[in-house]
């Protein structure tokens, strides 16, 4: 088995189990809740960095998505059977792009934009609280 036919659900699977258990070693707890969500974001960061960058591996080298190695003139593709060889591969390349996506979309989504939104309202709960402060200082 080569590394283009393995199944990018389970190598996802396995990264994500990988980075929940992570978080929840890394955790910890200074009693400042903005400084503890900065401190998820950057791990949030680090973990979509490692995923993305093992899911771009997944990215297929193939020429069907470049300016060589397909053919040019129907002298090329002399019987049916290179045609369906030609399909083929480049049906399995754009499968696997999109898959590739499609997780990327996801993680992008549900787990960077949480994170950012979740620092982002403690972050503005902390300015609120000074305003607030200043504001009953001025009165």
């Amino acid at each position: 088995m080569s590394f283009k036919d393995i199944d990018l659900v389970w190598i996802l699977l396995v990264l994500v189990v990988a980075a929940v258990i992570y978080s929840l070693v890394m955790r910890s707890k200074s009693g400042d809740r903005l400084r503890d969500k900065v401190n998820d974001m950057q791990r949030v960061l680090l973990i979509t960095g490692v995923i993305l960058g093992v899911m771009w591996m997944f990215l297929p080298q193939t020429a069907s998505l470049s300016t060589f190695g397909y053919p040019e003139e129907a002298s090329q593709v002399d019987t049916p059977k290179e045609v369906l060889k030609y399909l083929q591969r480049y049906n399995v390349a754009i499968v696997r792009t999109i898959d590739v996506v499609r997780w990327t979309l996801f993680i992008v989504v549900f787990w960077v934009l949480s994170a950012g939104y979740q620092l982002l309202k403690v972050f503005k709960e902390r300015l609120d609280k000074e305003k607030h402060t200043k504001d009953n200082e001025a009165n």
